[in-house]
C-alpha cells in the first residue's frame, strides 16, 4: 500500500509478467504509475501499469478474492503461522483468486492487517541482514508461484498488492 517509488513500481511490473502475472492491485499510491521511470523499469511490462486496479483501501482490494496471504520480514508471535514462499506456494496454487499482499518497505504490514490474513510468507534471510525491497520479495515469491504452476496456464492469476 502506499508504494512511494516509481522505480519500485515499474520493477514489480516487469517481474509480474516475468512469471505470468498480471492482476495487479494498488493500494492508495503515493506516485503515478504512469510515471515516466516507472515505465522505463517496466522494460515491456507497461501493459501490467496501465491494467493495474488503485484502490484506496485493503477492503476494496481484496473483496473478491478467496484467500489472502501476508508477507513479512521479521516474525511476529502469535498472528499467524509463518511459511517459506515454496511451501506456502503449494496451498496458494490451490484457490481460484488468491491474493498476496506486500506492505511498504519502511514499515511492513501492521498487525492488523497480517491478522485479517490466512497466514505469513517469510522469506528466509541471512539473519544479520534481512532487508529486501518490494520488487526482490516479489521475484522469490513469484518464482515460488511459477514452479507450482509447472506448465504456464494464462488463465490462472495469482493477485499481488501493496499495503500500509
Amino acid at each position: 500500500m502506499a508504494p512511494q517509488l516509481p522505480d519500485n513500481v515499474g520493477a514489480i511490473a516487469r517481474l509480474m509478467k516475468n512469471f505470468g502475472l498480471n492482476d495487479l492491485r494498488v493500494i492508495a499510491p503515493q506516485c503515478s504509475l504512469a510515471d515516466p521511470k516507472a515505465i522505463a523499469v517496466a522494460a515491456g511490462a507497461d501493459d501490467i501499469l496501465r491494467e493495474a486496479m488503485h484502490y484506496e483501501t485493503i477492503e476494496h482490494a481484496i473483496h473478491d478474492l478467496d484467500a489472502l496471504w501476508a508477507t513479512c520480514g521479521n516474525e511476529r508471535d502469535g498472528i499467524k503461522p509463518y511459511s517459506a514462499p515454496e511451501v506456502a506456494m503449494r496451498e496458494v496454487v490451490t484457490y481460484n483468486k488468491p491474493g498476496i499482499l506486500f506492505g511498504p518497505e519502511r514499515t511492513g504490514l501492521s498487525n492488523d492487517i497480517i491478522a485479517r490474513c490466512k497466514a505469513v510468507i517469510q522469506i528466509p534471510t541471512h539473519p544479520d541482514f534481512s532487508s529486501l525491497n518490494i520488487a526482490q520479495s516479489l521475484a522469490v515469491i513469484a518464482y515460488a508461484w511459477f514452479q507450482q504452476q509447472g506448465t504456464p496456464r494464462p488463465q490462472q492469476h495469482l493477485r499481488t498488492g501493496e499495503t500500509r
